[in-house]
């Protein structure tokens, strides 16, 4: 029970330092936040992340804001006292040498009011920049969360072609199995092998096939039928075509009626 008192101290300097932290962190945070709100006036200040680089970041830069015009400050007020000690002399002073120094202290005054501004411009080049950068990072953020969305989607029908395709692999599997075993149940019960899909397609195609020779024929009648029976030529024509005409009808026939015949099943 000796060990309880010093780790009961351990934590509590622990939880102290942490405390600490927390409100070192917490002090400098609303330091920035009071130089951005003096920075930006009126202006919404942007927002930022919160953390503890933007914090030391932007207290940093608060420090050197600061530090420089607390040295512009004290300039103007050195120059203000130096202009008070040529006043108090100027009584004491040729008039002569009381222009040089009017003349000194504009100088030094006009070099003071360019450094003021070359502050200015470097504190509104830090403000641009800041503001740059927050705006990236915020679009950086925008493009990560899209593309991580895009590559989600991408995923998912990626997944979804592969379930697609490994179904329609089964789905092939379980066709050709089936069509064979069609084709063994066929032959076991004695059908014509000529029977098939591809005989009857074949079948079909040059019924069809006789079927359009049998229209163009009919079309070259009616116009033949159309021209002078007193024309000896044209009788000639009318019956040639005649003939060709019955002759394809024939073979149509045939053919359909083969057709009917290797149709019916076998007889057992």
């Amino acid at each position: 029970m000796e060990f309880l008192p010093s780790l009961f101290s351990v934590v509590s300097l622990d939880l102290l330092l942490f405390f600490l932290i927390i409100i070192l962190f917490f002090s400098l945070l609303w330091q920035a936040v009071e130089w951005l709100k003096k920075v930006y006036g009126s202006e919404p200040i942007p927002d930022f992340q919160v953390n503890e680089r933007t914090v030391d970041f932007l207290y940093n830069l608060a420090e050197c804001s600061e530090a420089r015009e607390s040295d512009a400050a004290l300039q103007i007020e050195n120059m203000k006292q130096e202009a008070a000690e040529y006043e108090a002399k100027e009584e004491l002073t040729l008039f002569t040498s009381f222009f040089c120094a009017i003349n000194d202290m504009t100088s030094e005054l006009y070099a003071t009011e360019s450094k003021n501004r070359e502050t200015e411009w470097e504190l509104t080049s830090m403000k641009e920049k800041l503001t740059a950068a927050m705006s990236l990072e915020q679009q950086l953020k925008e493009d990560l969360k899209n593309t991580e969305e895009y590559l989600e989607a991408e995923k998912l029908k990626a997944r979804l072609r592969s379930q697609k395709i490994e179904f329609l692999k089964n789905k092939s599997k379980d066709l050709v199995i089936r069509i064979k075993a069609a084709e063994e149940q066929l032959a076991a019960s004695g059908l014509d092998p000529l029977l098939t899909h591809e005989s009857l397609v074949n079948l079909s195609e040059e019924v069809a096939k006789l079927q359009e020779e049998t229209v163009y024929w009919k079309k070259q009648l009616v116009a033949y039928l159309d021209l002078p029976l007193s024309i000896p030529l044209a009788k000639v024509k009318v019956e040639e075509a005649k003939r060709e005409l019955n002759a394809v009808e024939e073979e149509l026939s045939k053919e359909i009626e083969k057709l009917t015949l290797e149709m019916q099943p076998p007889r057992k």
